[in-house]
C-alpha cells in the first residue's frame, strides 16, 4: 500500500505538468517519449517477476518508471514552455519532499511503537492528517495562500456563529 501511495504521489505531482504540455499543442515529442518510458512498465515488472523478484518489485518498478518519466515531462515541458527547472525544483519537489518525508519519520515511529490493531490505525490516521495538513499549510503554501484560506476560516466560522 505504501508503495502505492509513492507511485500516486508521483502521479499527482505530474498532471499539472501533462496539462501545461497539452496546453502547447506541441504534445507529439512530449506524448511519444513519455508514453514510450510509460509502456517499458509491463516489460519490465514482467522481467523482474521471472527474474524472481518479490511480488512488490512491480510497484518498485512503476514508481522508479513514474519517477523517470515525471522528471522526462518536466524537461520537455520545461522547453516547450520556458519555465525555469531549477524554480520549479526548489518551488514545487523540494517542499512536497520536505512535507513527505518530516511527516512519514514521526509516523512510522508511531505505527511500530503501537500495538497492531484499531488504536495503531486510528492514531497513526489521525497523526498522519494532522501532521500533513500542518506541513503542508506551513511549507507549501505561500503565505498569501495561507492568508487567504484563514480569511475563508473565519468568515465560515463567523457565518456559523451568526
Amino acid at each position: 500500500m505504501r508503495l502505492a501511495l509513492i507511485d500516486a504521489l508521483i502521479d499527482s505531482v505530474s498532471w499539472p505538468i501533462m496539462s501545461a504540455a497539452q496546453a502547447t499543442g506541441k504534445v507529439k515529442l512530449y506524448q511519444s517519449v513519455v508514453g514510450g518510458i510509460l509502456l517499458l512498465n509491463f516489460p519490465i515488472s514482467w522481467a523482474a517477476l521471472a527474474l524472481g523478484a518479490p511480488a512488490y518489485g512491480v510497484f518498485v518498478v512503476a514508481i522508479l518508471i513514474a519517477a523517470t518519466a515525471f522528471f522526462v515531462r518536466v524537461f520537455i515541458v520545461s522547453r516547450l514552455i520556458g519555465f525555469s527547472l531549477r524554480r520549479f525544483l526548489k518551488s514545487v519537489l523540494v517542499p512536497i519532499f520536505v512535507v513527505s518525508v518530516t511527516a512519514a519519520l514521526p509516523v512510522t515511529f508511531l505505527f511500530f511503537f503501537l500495538p497492531n490493531g484499531m488504536l495503531n490505525l486510528i492514531c497513526v490516521s489521525a497523526a498522519s492528517l494532522l501532521l500533513l495538513s500542518l506541513l503542508s499549510f506551513y511549507v507549501i503554501l505561500s503565505p498569501l495562500q495561507r492568508n487567504k484560506i484563514k480569511l475563508f476560516l473565519r468568515a465560515k466560522v463567523r457565518r456559523n456563529h451568526a
